[in-house]
């Protein structure tokens, strides 16, 4: 589809506002359409003697726009789904997360394996590889 000027401008109270009014009807999806969210991430380490890279990969399709009055697209999905289940933590009263305190971070061993685990059953995975050598 192609991203032409308007052929008529209905200007809002914003500049913002009347760029993002431009901008939702031109890029609005039109049905049987579908949204894509990639993510790679790159990590390596190295104790001096070996090196270790690991690469984690995430391609996820929205459904087609129209498909189904539930259809989600793949962002809505891959925002959506990790704040939904963050929640589900917070409120689950047997949660071994509530004895924290603070921040969560993503170091943590336990709820690492654990939101990974969620994350694939609602189907969002990513795809990891990892290699060694000497270094």
């Amino acid at each position: 589809k192609q991203l032409g000027a308007p052929t008529s401008i209905n200007v809002k109270e914003t500049p913002i506002d009347t760029l993002s009014n431009i901008l939702a009807k031109s890029m609005a999806y039109s049905l049987d359409e579908q949204d894509m969210v990639i993510q790679t991430h790159r990590f390596s380490a190295s104790n001096g003697s070996k090196r270790v890279e690991v690469n984690a990969e995430l391609v996820k399709l929205g459904d087609k726009i129209g498909s189904s009055p539930n259809s989600a697209s793949a962002m809505a999905i891959t925002v959506g789904v990790p704040c939904a289940l963050g929640t589900h933590y917070l409120l689950q009263k047997t949660s071994p997360f509530l004895n924290s305190k603070g921040v969560l971070r993503p170091s943590d061993p336990e709820l690492c394996r654990q939101f990974l685990k969620d994350l694939e059953a609602s189907n969002v995975s990513f795809k990891t590889t990892s290699s060694s050598t000497l270094a």
